[in-house]
C-alpha cells in the first residue's frame, strides 16, 4: 500500500527492496506478491546480474549491510526516510526520520524509505484502484466449507493475535488490549461467531483467559493449518468476516482493507491514523 502511494507522490520511478526474500535468512514465507495475487512490481533483484546480487545477499547475511549502505559504499549516497521507532536498519549516511504518520518527507534526491508504515492513509485515497488489484486465488473444499460458516454467521468476527517478530520487537498487543475490544464488539455487535487466527495458536491457548477468549466458549472457532505458502489463506477468510479485532500487523490491515462487507467493523489493539497524507 505504502508502495503504491509512494508512486502517486513521487511521480518517478519507484523499486521494491527485496533483499531480505534471498540467502539463508528470509522472513516468513518469502516474497508472495506476484504469487497470490499475480501483482508484478518493479524489485531490486531484477536490476542486478546474478553474480552481483548474490554478492550482495552474502554482505546482507554475513556482514549484516542494509541496501542502502551498500550503495553508499560504491558511491551512491541515498537519503533514507525511516518511519519514527524503527531502528532496525544500519546505514552511516543521511537519516531523516518521519515526524508523525501523516508527515512523510520526500526528498528531492534519491531515497530509500524504512518502515513498516501500518496505516490506512496509505490506501484511502486509492482504494478502488487497489480493490481491483488484490484478488485472492479460489479456495479449496475444506476452506469454502469454513467460508460458508463465516458467511451464515451473524456478525462474523476475527480476531488476530500476531506474534513472531512483533512480539520479538515489542510491537504487539499486550492481551489484555483483545479482551478490552472482545468485551466492546461483545456489547456493539454481538457476534454469533469469533474466528480465531494466530501465527502462536499454543501461546493464545495458554492465554485465553487474558486475550478475553475463555468466555466466548462455543462460539470460537480456532482456525488452524494454514501453514508457510498458505499462510495468506488465513487472511483470505479474515477478509470474509464483518468485524475484525487485529494485532499491529499489515497482514489484519489487509485483510481489513480487502473486506467487502457492508457496515464492516475494524477495531484493533493498536492506533490507526486515518489523518491525511501530506508529503513535507
Amino acid at each position: 500500500m505504502f508502495f503504491y502511494w509512494l508512486q502517486h507522490q513521487v511521480k518517478d520511478e519507484c523499486v521494491l527492496d527485496d533483499l531480505a526474500f534471498f540467502g539463508s535468512k528470509v522472513p516468513h514465507n518469502g516474497y508472495e506478491l506476484e504469487r497470490i495475487f499475480g501483482i508484478h512490481a518493479p524489485r531490486m533483484s531484477e536490476r542486478f546480474d546474478r553474480e552481483t546480487w548474490d554478492m550482495m545477499v552474502r554482505a546482507r547475511d554475513e556482514e549484516g549491510k542494509s541496501l542502502p549502505q551498500m550503495m553508499k559504499d560504491v558511491g551512491l549516497s541515498l537519503t533514507v526516510v525511516r518511519e519514527r521507532m524503527v531502528k532496525n536498519l544500519n546505514y552511516d549516511g543521511e537519516v531523516l526520520e518521519t515526524k508523525s504518520e501523516s508527515e512523510i518527507p520526500i526528498p528531492s534526491r534519491d531515497a530509500y524509505f524504512h518502515g513498516y508504515w501500518l496505516s490506512d492513509g496509505f490506501f484511502r485515497f486509492y482504494e478502488r484502484e487497489l480493490r481491483e488489484v488484490f484478488e485472492f486465488p479460489p479456495l479449496e473444499s475444506e476452506d469454502r466449507e469454513l467460508a460458508e460458516i463465516i458467511k451464515l454467521s451473524r456478525q462474523s468476527t476475527a480476531i488476530h493475535v500476531r506474534r513472531g517478530d512483533m512480539a520479538q520487537f515489542g510491537w504487539s498487543a499486550p492481551a489484555e488490549k483483545f479482551a478490552e475490544r472482545i468485551k466492546w464488539m461483545e456489547e456493539h455487535r454481538a457476534p454469533q461467531r469469533y474466528f480465531l487466527f494466530s501465527d502462536d495458536i499454543p501461546w493464545c491457548r495458554e492465554n485465553a483467559d487474558a486475550l478475553g477468549l475463555s468466555g466466548l466458549k462455543d462460539r470460537l472457532v480456532i482456525v488452524e493449518g494454514h501453514k508457510k505458502e498458505k499462510a495468506y489463506i488465513d487472511m483470505q477468510l479474515m477478509s470474509m468476516c464483518v468485524n475484525r479485532v487485529s494485532d499491529r500487523s499489515s497482514f489484519s490491515l489487509l485483510a481489513g482493507f480487502l473486506c467487502r462487507a457492508p457496515n464492516a467493523c475494524n477495531i484493533s489493539s493498536w492506533k490507526i491514523s486515518n489523518a491525511e497524507f501530506v508529503p513535507q
